[in-house]
């Protein structure tokens, strides 16, 4: 089904599997919320839940940090709160069309080798 199509492209895409750390950024409410869910839990990764008061600046910083998260699909409007050294992340999806260059430059050398920076609803920026 559509579902299991979607989370199958996207664990192949992102690369996440058995030892990654998913966090789950967005509030049950929304759709991402299930996306979320479901690429952790059927790519045997590990989903780090994300209260609502750790959703941007020192707080997210701290749990990304602490919990060691490998990756996560975040909004554009948390970028800038957000000083990308020292995270664990190996691939950042950014929800939105088209990602300012400028957030570009800033958080993609904070990523370790090999690079993944996503935005487009899933159409990567090419690797580095």
């Amino acid at each position: 089904g559509g579902l299991s199509n979607l989370i199958a492209d996207q664990q192949s895409r992102l690369e996440i599997g058995a030892g990654g750390r998913l966090l789950q950024f967005a509030a049950a409410s929304f759709d991402a919320a299930v996306w979320e869910a479901a690429l952790a839990l059927s790519s045997g990764a590990c989903l780090v839940l994300a209260r609502a008061d750790e959703r941007s600046g020192e707080p997210l910083l701290r749990l990304l940090r602490e919990r060691r998260v490998t990756h996560t699909l975040l909004p554009p409007a948390v970028l800038p709160t957000l000083r990308p050294e020292g995270l664990a992340l190996e691939c950042l999806v950014v929800a939105r069309r088209g990602l300012p260059r400028r957030r570009h430059r800033r958080m993609d050398p904070a990523l370790p080798r090999p690079r993944r920076l996503w935005a487009d609803r899933g159409v990567g920026l090419p690797r580095r």
